[in-house]
């Protein structure tokens, strides 16, 4: 139920990639703002500027590709895609968050939800191996 939607994740957000559109189902992030009033696209890449660590950018508007995600999800063999990205925090550090996306069942039309959740203790160490963990104390730059 909606407990552990809760619960589980920070932020869902219904994605339309046919219709350029975001709309938020559930929020408890502290993001300054909700993106996507602008359109998904514009949304996305203002998202990635203000929240996402300058390192992890790239490969966040490349996951958040809507021109090539049905082929990745399908590449995948599950109905989703993840991956690791350092977030804002409202004090102007950073943590580790792990990004969903998705496909639900739409007739024509391509929908995903995005979903963001903390990582948890085992995926931190395994990203702390890979990134170090100097940005623990970067502010934005």
């Amino acid at each position: 139920g909606l407990l552990g939607l809760y619960s589980q994740y920070q932020l869902v957000n219904m994605l339309r990639p046919d219709e350029d559109s975001s709309m938020q189902i559930y929020s408890n992030a502290n993001f300054e703002k909700v993106y996507g009033g602008t359109g998904l696209r514009l949304g996305i890449a203002e998202f990635a500027a203000t929240e996402i660590y300058p390192d992890d950018r790239e490969r966040y508007l490349e996951f958040m590709n809507m021109d090539n995600i049905a082929e990745r999800i399908t590449e995948s063999g599950t109905r989703f895609i993840s991956q690791a990205f350092r977030m804002r925090r409202p004090d102007g550090g950073y943590d580790w968050k792990i990004a969903t996306l998705l496909s639900l069942a739409a007739g024509e039309q391509r929908k995903y939800l995005f979903e963001l959740q903390e990582a948890g203790r085992s995926v931190l160490n395994a990203l702390k191996l890979e990134y170090g963990d100097s940005w623990e104390q970067e502010d934005s730059e």
